[in-house]
Protein backbone atom coordinates (compact mmCIF):
# COMPACT_ATOMS: atom_id res chain seq x y z
CA UNK A 1 0.00 0.00 0.00
CA UNK A 2 0.97 3.11 -0.95
CA UNK A 3 -0.25 5.15 2.00
CA UNK A 4 1.39 3.96 4.94
CA UNK A 5 4.84 4.57 2.93
CA UNK A 6 3.24 8.47 2.21
CA UNK A 7 2.24 8.36 6.15
CA UNK A 8 5.28 7.58 7.68
CA UNK A 9 7.27 9.99 4.56
CA UNK A 10 4.85 12.86 5.85
CA UNK A 11 5.94 11.69 9.40
CA UNK A 12 9.66 11.90 8.96
CA UNK A 13 9.11 15.45 6.89
CA UNK A 14 7.27 17.28 9.75
CA UNK A 15 9.83 15.97 12.41
CA UNK A 16 12.84 17.09 10.04
CA UNK A 17 11.00 20.41 10.06
CA UNK A 18 11.68 21.03 13.06
CA UNK A 19 15.15 23.51 13.29
CA UNK A 20 16.13 22.39 16.40
CA UNK A 21 15.94 18.81 15.85
CA UNK A 22 20.04 17.93 15.83
CA UNK A 23 21.43 17.55 12.68
CA UNK A 24 23.59 13.65 12.95
CA UNK A 25 19.57 12.72 13.57
CA UNK A 26 17.81 14.40 10.88
CA UNK A 27 20.65 12.93 8.31
CA UNK A 28 19.96 9.33 9.66
CA UNK A 29 15.83 9.96 9.34
CA UNK A 30 16.64 11.33 5.54
CA UNK A 31 18.79 8.58 4.88
CA UNK A 32 15.00 6.21 6.17
CA UNK A 33 13.10 8.85 4.37
CA UNK A 34 15.13 8.23 1.04
CA UNK A 35 14.73 4.64 0.74
CA UNK A 36 10.89 4.43 1.34
CA UNK A 37 9.10 3.60 -1.69
CA UNK A 38 7.52 7.10 -3.04
CA UNK A 39 6.10 7.29 -6.79
CA UNK A 40 9.38 7.99 -8.49
CA UNK A 41 8.79 12.24 -8.40
CA UNK A 42 8.40 12.56 -4.52
CA UNK A 43 11.38 9.24 -4.11
CA UNK A 44 14.04 12.20 -6.39
CA UNK A 45 12.82 15.07 -3.98
CA UNK A 46 13.73 12.64 -0.75
CA UNK A 47 16.77 11.86 -2.14
CA UNK A 48 17.82 15.38 -2.66
CA UNK A 49 16.97 16.17 0.82
CA UNK A 50 18.75 13.52 1.99
CA UNK A 51 22.46 14.13 0.52
CA UNK A 52 21.61 17.81 1.29
CA UNK A 53 21.58 16.90 4.85
CA UNK A 54 23.81 13.87 4.87
CA UNK A 55 26.40 16.42 3.24
CA UNK A 56 25.80 18.70 6.09
CA UNK A 57 26.37 15.87 8.91
CA UNK A 58 29.41 14.65 7.18
CA UNK A 59 27.88 11.13 5.89
CA UNK A 60 30.03 11.17 2.54
CA UNK A 61 29.50 7.30 1.99
CA UNK A 62 25.48 7.62 2.04
CA UNK A 63 25.88 11.04 0.33
CA UNK A 64 27.72 9.26 -2.58
CA UNK A 65 25.51 6.34 -2.71
CA UNK A 66 22.41 8.76 -3.30
CA UNK A 67 24.07 11.00 -5.76
CA UNK A 68 24.80 7.64 -7.69
CA UNK A 69 21.40 6.83 -7.67
CA UNK A 70 20.19 10.27 -8.99
CA UNK A 71 23.16 9.90 -11.44
CA UNK A 72 21.92 6.54 -12.97
CA UNK A 73 18.69 8.40 -13.60
CA UNK A 74 20.07 10.84 -15.96
CA UNK A 75 18.99 14.00 -13.92
CA UNK A 76 19.92 17.69 -15.60
CA UNK A 77 21.79 18.90 -13.10
CA UNK A 78 24.65 15.82 -13.74
CA UNK A 79 27.77 18.27 -13.08
CA UNK A 80 26.46 19.63 -9.79
CA UNK A 81 26.12 16.15 -8.53
CA UNK A 82 29.46 15.21 -9.97
CA UNK A 83 31.15 17.97 -8.49
CA UNK A 84 29.23 16.89 -5.19
CA UNK A 85 30.21 13.05 -5.76
CA UNK A 86 33.84 14.29 -5.84
CA UNK A 87 33.84 16.18 -2.90
CA UNK A 88 32.33 13.17 -1.21
CA UNK A 89 35.91 10.92 -2.31
CA UNK A 90 37.89 13.36 -1.38
CA UNK A 91 36.73 13.16 2.15
CA UNK A 92 37.25 9.59 1.82
CA UNK A 93 33.68 8.15 1.76
CA UNK A 94 33.16 7.71 5.58
CA UNK A 95 29.83 8.35 6.92
CA UNK A 96 29.72 9.83 11.25
CA UNK A 97 26.25 7.57 11.78
CA UNK A 98 26.23 6.53 15.25
CA UNK A 99 27.76 2.86 15.71
CA UNK A 100 24.98 0.10 17.39
CA UNK A 101 25.43 -3.48 17.86
CA UNK A 102 23.36 -5.94 15.52
CA UNK A 103 20.55 -7.51 17.07
CA UNK A 104 21.19 -10.98 15.80
CA UNK A 105 25.19 -11.51 15.22
CA UNK A 106 26.38 -8.14 18.00
CA UNK A 107 28.70 -6.97 15.16
CA UNK A 108 29.82 -3.18 15.48
CA UNK A 109 27.73 -1.56 12.77
CA UNK A 110 26.30 2.09 11.55
CA UNK A 111 22.77 2.89 12.22
CA UNK A 112 22.90 4.21 8.61
CA UNK A 113 23.50 1.16 6.62
CA UNK A 114 21.18 -0.78 5.14
CA UNK A 115 22.16 -4.44 6.49
CA UNK A 116 24.60 -5.52 8.91
CA UNK A 117 28.13 -6.04 7.11
CA UNK A 118 28.49 -9.52 8.91
CA UNK A 119 24.83 -11.54 9.09
CA UNK A 120 23.07 -9.11 5.99
CA UNK A 121 20.04 -8.21 9.10
CA UNK A 122 17.84 -5.52 7.57
CA UNK A 123 18.64 -1.99 9.41
CA UNK A 124 14.61 -0.82 9.51
CA UNK A 125 13.37 2.05 10.64
CA UNK A 126 9.99 1.68 13.03
CA UNK A 127 6.99 3.39 11.27
CA UNK A 128 5.83 4.46 15.23
CA UNK A 129 8.29 5.82 16.69
CA UNK A 130 10.89 6.55 13.43
CA UNK A 131 13.53 5.05 15.61
CA UNK A 132 16.02 2.32 14.36
CA UNK A 133 14.52 -0.75 15.34
CA UNK A 134 17.44 -2.63 17.81
CA UNK A 135 15.17 -5.64 18.24
CA UNK A 136 16.55 -8.93 16.01
CA UNK A 137 12.74 -8.83 15.05
CA UNK A 138 10.25 -6.77 14.09
CA UNK A 139 6.25 -6.61 13.37
CA UNK A 140 5.66 -6.56 9.81
CA UNK A 141 2.01 -5.12 8.76
CA UNK A 142 0.61 -7.94 6.06
CA UNK A 143 -0.75 -5.49 3.74
CA UNK A 144 2.26 -2.84 3.10
CA UNK A 145 5.51 -2.11 3.90
CA UNK A 146 5.04 -0.43 7.56
CA UNK A 147 7.39 -1.84 10.20
CA UNK A 148 7.47 -1.80 14.02
CA UNK A 149 9.76 -2.32 16.59
CA UNK A 150 7.84 -4.50 19.07
CA UNK A 151 8.65 -2.89 21.83
CA UNK A 152 5.72 -0.74 20.17
CA UNK A 153 3.40 -3.68 20.22
CA UNK A 154 0.63 -1.89 22.34
CA UNK A 155 0.87 1.54 20.68
CA UNK A 156 -1.62 2.64 18.02
CA UNK A 157 0.33 3.97 14.71
CA UNK A 158 -2.63 5.54 13.93
CA UNK A 159 -3.65 3.18 10.57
Amino acid sequence: MVCAAYKVALAILLRLQDQSFPVPKAALLSKFLSDIPLQTRHRMVTVRMAIGRNMSASNYATAARLIELLLSRGVPDKQALEQKLAACKESGLQDTFEQTSCPVCAESMSCGASQCPSCSHKVRLCFCTLEVIREGSCLQCDFCSAVFSPSTAGFSHGG
